[in-house]
């Protein structure tokens, strides 16, 4: 799992960092890392962590750290996904993250932990801004799809 959280991170990285496709930027992630691991479950894992990353980083706004590195930006995306999404323990998560993530960002998560759904967690009045972070689509968009 930590070959897999790491190239996940690098690849969520490097789309930011780049702007390239994800898979452009998987495979250049992928020559990175010497790979011992199961790759179709790191390319998921990066993938529904770009589908979710707005909540993430509403969290990070949230708590005071608008513009971590990129890198730890990075993996704390994919390190939320997986306590927010995929309920895993912020205990199992400290085993594979191998000094990405700082001790504020582990209590974020650790408060994730007890938390059912994103209506829980976001605070925004705004049903827009509410849709937007939940289901990670540009304001502008949800705007518009509201209006129709």
């Amino acid at each position: 799992m930590r070959t897999e959280f790491r190239l996940a991170t690098l690849t969520v990285e490097e789309v930011e960092r780049k702007k390239i496709s994800f898979e452009k930027a998987f495979t250049n992630a992928l020559a990175k890392i010497p790979w011992k691991g199961d790759i179709a479950f790191a390319f998921n894992l990066a993938w529904e962590t770009l589908e979710n990353y707005m909540l993430a980083d509403y969290m990070l706004r949230k708590d005071g750290i608008p513009n971590p590195p990129l890198r730890r930006k990075s993996a704390f995306r994919v390190a939320f996904y997986l306590v927010f999404k995929k309920h895993r323990r912020v205990s199992e998560i400290k085993r594979f993250t191998g000094g990405l993530l700082s001790k504020r960002l582990y209590n974020i998560l650790r408060q994730l932990e007890k938390v059912e759904k994103e209506e829980d967690v976001i605070e925004e009045e705004d049903p827009a801004v509410r849709l937007s972070l939940k289901y990670s689509h540009p304001l502008w968009l949800v705007k518009r799809l509201l209006e129709l």
